[in-house]
């Protein structure tokens, strides 16, 4: 799990974020982010709803997967930035070195 003062926390910034963020996607992720001035660190969150994957060990699994790829790309991140990550199912059916890949290209495009 990513610390806490890496992780929104606050009903209030998801929905600024949802509100007027800017979405970045693929096939295994969406982003939906806002840069932030006041921020000095990085704060992600990951979102997967019910109706994506009804089994919540299955939600579990993704978020775990999800969770364990933002700490290891938190340093790529931009530093003033609020993300939420989306993940999608596809996620479980590939290997975590492709899904390594896939996250840091996503990374890529929000600079």
């Amino acid at each position: 799990m990513l610390s806490l003062k890496n992780r929104l926390t606050t009903p209030s910034e998801f929905y600024q974020i949802k509100k007027s963020g800017k979405k970045v996607s693929n096939s295994y992720f969406s982003f939906v982010y806002l840069k932030d001035s006041k921020e000095t660190l990085p704060k992600i969150s990951v979102i997967i709803s019910k109706a994506y994957a009804p089994k919540a060990t299955t939600r579990n699994r993704i978020k775990r997967l999800t969770r364990s790829l933002s700490r290891d790309f938190l340093g790529k991140f931009p530093s003033n930035i609020k993300v939420i990550v989306f993940p999608k199912t596809k996620i479980l059916l590939i290997s975590y070195e492709k899904l390594k890949i896939e996250f840091e290209k996503i990374i890529s495009e929000i600079k």
